[in-house]
């Protein structure tokens, strides 16, 4: 997902407009040691994980899991965004503060909506039934970070 996190960069109050124009820009994934440590993996059961950078000039992850399945906000934070873009389908958009956002495509949203608070673990949306997986992506000041090197190891 290209989202132009850069215009997504605002403080937690002020969620963006859905009329704003979101500019095409792409960076490479950068690691960050500093991040925070309580981000968790946005689904329970994992069936596979592929760097978008495998697969693509992508700068997320292409979680595979179960359709239907529910997906989770990674850390607690402020829905800042929701929509829909050509290629990676419905998305949600969470600011953590700390100037760090998450980034959850082609999901089916749940019940959030911009503005709403979420506590790491709360249900954002679920898992599409044609496509079996979530792409997530998170990024500090507007530069994509390798969501592989905060999120936990898994067992």
């Amino acid at each position: 997902l290209k989202l132009p996190v850069h215009q997504l960069s605002l403080s937690e109050s002020t969620p963006l407009r859905d009329d704003e124009k979101l500019p095409n820009k792409t960076s490479a994934p950068v690691s960050d040691k500093k991040s925070p440590s309580n981000f968790s993996w946005p689904v329970k059961k994992i069936v596979s994980v592929t760097k978008e950078s495998d697969i693509s000039k992508g700068i997320g992850i292409f979680i595979k899991s179960n359709p239907g399945s529910r997906v989770f906000s990674a850390c607690d934070g402020k829905v800042v965004k929701i929509g829909y873009m050509r290629g990676y389908g419905n998305y949600v958009v969470v600011s953590h503060g700390g100037r760090y956002l998450s980034i959850y495509s082609m999901i089916t949203p749940g019940e959030v909506r911009p503005g709403s608070s979420v506590h790491r673990g709360d249900t954002i949306g679920t898992i599409n039934r044609d496509l079996g997986g979530v792409h997530f992506q998170i990024s500090k000041s507007g530069k994509p970070l390798d969501p592989e090197k905060i999120l936990p190891q898994r067992s």
